[in-house]
């Protein structure tokens, strides 16, 4: 169960011990963790690549409102990025 959703002003990073790959020969995108290998599709993809420290959930939605000319998304962002970070993959 998801116990630590973001706030719309949080300014999630990539943590220090993942690593955002692409796996060519399979075509996909990956985080690398000490202890696993999270799979990324390619909305998921989109989204950790915004985690910068810099942008927040709230700016990082609406980047993707505007390039996928959909509304309301602020809230999927967050429930995925309280995903990864209760895996250890993104950190606040």
């Amino acid at each position: 169960m998801l116990t630590d959703v973001p706030g719309p002003d949080s300014r999630p990073s990539l943590a220090a011990r993942a690593m955002l790959r692409r796996d060519a020969v399979r075509g996909v995108d990956l985080v690398l963790l000490p202890e696993r290998v999270i799979t990324l599709n390619p909305t998921a993809h989109a989204i950790v690549t915004r985690c910068d420290g810099r942008r927040s959930v709230r700016e990082i939605a609406g980047e993707l409102e505007r390039a996928y000319g959909r509304a309301g998304l602020e809230p999927s962002v967050a429930r995925l990025l309280g995903r990864l970070g209760e895996q250890g993959a993104i950190r606040w």
